[in-house]
């Protein structure tokens, strides 16, 4: 959001979802001022009028919650609707097993080019 001249981030705590965060942007400017309270308490308002209403997804942490409406109501988030405690509750993969059945080398997401790396693989 935007109080004033300097753009803030208002962002949730992680650890406690009730509760709304303001920091200045990051820039590469050097003069980076301190927030005052009254420009966190005018960012938090505006940004809780945009967290009631509603903010659609983008790149979210897993694909099933891109393009979905995170809203904050009555004190509790949901993420398409549904309540965000049964919502995060999601099993991602980041572990590429590879397939042993074929060429080992073919199932790397890199290269080795390097002939002992090629040799210990085989």
């Amino acid at each position: 959001v935007k109080v004033g001249n300097q753009k803030i981030i208002v962002t949730v705590d992680p650890t406690d979802i009730s509760r709304f965060v303001a920091i200045p942007k990051p820039s590469r400017s050097s003069d980076i001022k301190d927030i005052t309270i009254d420009e966190q308490t005018e960012a938090l308002r505006l940004a809780s009028e945009v967290f009631i209403s509603g903010k659609k997804l983008g790149s979210a942490a897993h694909p099933s919650l891109n393009g979905q409406v995170t809203a904050f109501k009555e004190g509790v988030l949901a993420v398409g609707g549904v309540n965000w405690e049964e919502k995060r509750k999601v099993m991602y993969s980041l572990i590429r097993y590879p397939k042993w059945d074929t060429n080992f080398q073919e199932t790397l997401p890199f290269e080795c080019p390097a002939s002992y790396t090629q040799q210990a693989m085989q």
